[in-house]
């Protein structure tokens, strides 16, 4: 059984040539959960201690690229479900 946990979800976009581009992720074929996979462009659970502030480290850790969250543009909320064998993400 899991815990309860928030999660920080980062989306690089970007405009060429008139065309607009969401920049993904392809995940390593050794992750538990969606192996090689189209993923977000950074994404990470946060610890117990951290706040959404905090989730700018997925970025550098994931990317090797610093933010800080002032620089981030909000874009809400997305209500988001899924049920499998082993897990219930929400």
């Amino acid at each position: 059984m899991g815990h309860w946990h928030e999660a920080f979800h980062c989306w690089f976009i970007g405009k060429e040539g008139g065309i607009d581009y969401v920049y993904l992720q392809i995940c390593s074929n050794e992750k538990k959960d969606y192996p090689n996979l189209l993923d977000i462009t950074a994404a990470g659970h946060l610890l117990s201690h951290e706040t959404i502030y905090d989730g700018v480290r997925e970025v550098k850790e994931e990317l090797g690229i610093n933010v800080t969250y002032a620089e981030l543009v909000p874009i809400g909320v997305i209500k988001y479900c899924v049920t499998k064998e082993n897990f219930i993400d929400f």
